[in-house]
């Protein structure tokens, strides 16, 4: 959870931040990935402490704002002893 509150807090600095807004969620609102196999949303969630090396998940932030869009900025990669390596082939830089 420690990491999806660091890309909300990157948001809010930008002057996005997560909140209510005339009734509506806009934001970082949602989970920033889940792991990837057989079913489109597998288990472990990237919110889970402890993530084992081997598994391969998405890392997916976005940010949805009414009546100006949305986007999300998706990855896949594996958890290694040595940290991830990224199995994206074309890996996009994160630009606010």
């Amino acid at each position: 959870m420690a990491l999806q509150n660091e890309i909300r807090e990157l948001f809010a600095k930008a002057g996005y931040p997560t909140e209510i807004h005339q009734g509506r969620w806009r934001g970082f609102f949602h989970g920033l990935g889940h792991g990837l196999g057989l079913e489109i949303h597998e288990l472990p969630r990237v919110a889970t402490p402890n993530l084992k090396k081997g598994i391969v998940i998405t890392v997916e932030p976005g940010i949805y704002w009414p009546g100006l869009g949305g986007v999300r900025h998706e990855d896949v990669i594996v958890l290694t002893a040595k940290g991830n390596r990224l199995l994206t082939s074309h890996p996009k830089p994160l630009e606010l």
